[in-house]
């Protein structure tokens, strides 16, 4: 009861001073300076949003963009060309001054629009931090999924976005409903990811330096992930490795980082003699370069799965428990396998065979 009575006076307060003038839809408007805030959320969120961005790029080609995130997904934003400015917004520096500062400086510019927008959960901070900014014009979520922003006051217009909570469209449909009063979308919906030169040097050298054999098939594998229901056994990616390297003598390479390694080391360890080379803690962008070389991407659910979906590179995603319709990657020649529940019940002749389809398709 009194946590109750707590949070309503909080409300309240917030409410008192902090309400700004709310709006049925805006006039007509070409923004020169924009503001999103979207420190929330992992890094496979921020990729698969991308559109978003997208969206205002091509609706408002000469905006200047400034984007705040969060040092947990702001590797997804790394040379990125569709933004101009990027403001890391990190809890734990808010006790130095010279980082306020800083901080308070990318607030407090004037922008015509700024936009908290939401795909997974509604964050406080992110909408408040968007209440701070000294925007013309603020547009934030008012519902989700059928739950209400209570804070849904910080913003001139609040959009409902799924009310039905049927959750049938995907993640990079779905933010675009941020731009609904704005009356503009995109057809673009996969990733962005722009690879510097430095990280396709690193990705040729990778390649050039891993004793692969002349004229190989190169196929990339993603066998980690972070919540281990998305993860697909290390025995099912060995099997699958030795039927690709019988078959079409494939070269085969391991992405991973250091959170990878129990899984790394169970696969290698089933190839002691010929281990398989690993791109380890690279970059997104070197990343995305290496996976580009290569014929074939197979992973598991993960964030490495939407920086493979910034590719043309052909690919399988390995689904469990996750919706594949929310977060499937798009594009001609993305494939996912998903048999609903456990990622284990996908077994390696399902995998094996559309590899099979999709590498034949390749050296016909």
């Amino acid at each position: 009861m009194a946590n109750r009575l707590f949070s309503a006076f909080l409300l309240g307060i917030f409410r008192y001073f902090f309400s700004v003038k709310s709006i049925s839809k805006p006039g007509p408007i070409n923004p020169k300076s924009i503001l999103v805030v979207r420190q929330h959320n992992q890094l496979g969120d921020m990729l698969v949003g991308s559109s978003l961005l997208t969206a205002l790029k091509e609706n408002y080609p000469d905006a200047k963009i400034t984007f705040i995130a969060s040092p947990q997904n702001a590797a997804a934003l790394e040379n990125n060309r569709l933004i101009d400015s990027l403001f890391i917004y990190n809890k734990k520096l808010l006790l130095s001054f010279k980082y306020i500062k800083s901080f308070w400086t990318v607030l407090r510019t004037r922008y015509d629009l700024c936009l908290s927008p939401a795909t997974v959960s509604i964050s406080f901070t992110n909408d408040f931090l968007a209440r701070l900014s000294k925007s013309k014009l603020r547009i934030g979520v008012a519902e989700l999924d059928g739950k209400k922003n209570k804070y849904d006051f910080f913003f001139n217009i609040g959009v409902t976005i799924n009310a039905d909570n049927t959750n049938t469209k995907h993640i990079a449909e779905k933010i675009l409903a941020i731009l609904i009063p704005l009356n503009i979308t995109t057809a673009n919906l996969f990733p962005r990811i722009f690879p510097s030169d430095s990280d396709n040097s690193i990705a040729s050298d990778f390649l050039q330096n891993a004793n692969r054999p002349p004229d190989s098939l190169v196929i990339g594998i993603h066998a980690g992930a972070g919540k281990p229901p998305n993860r697909w056994n290390a025995e099912n990616f060995i099997s699958l490795i030795k039927l690709l390297i019988e078959n079409f003598n494939a070269f085969i390479y391991l992405t991973a980082s250091d959170a990878d390694m129990d899984i790394i080391n169970n696969i290698q360890s089933a190839f002691k003699d010929e281990p398989k080379p690993v791109f380890l803690n690279k970059s997104i962008g070197s990343v995305a370069a290496l996976i580009s070389k290569s014929d074939l991407f197979i992973t598991n659910d993960t964030g490495i799965m939407h920086v493979a979906a910034s590719t043309n590179t052909k690919q399988i995603s390995l689904f469990g428990p996750t919706n594949p319709k929310e977060w499937t990657p798009t594009g001609v020649n993305k494939h996912y396998l998903n048999n609903g529940g456990s990622i284990n019940i996908i077994s390696v002749s399902e995998v094996y065979n559309l590899a099979k389809q999709l590498l034949r398709k390749d050296i016909q």
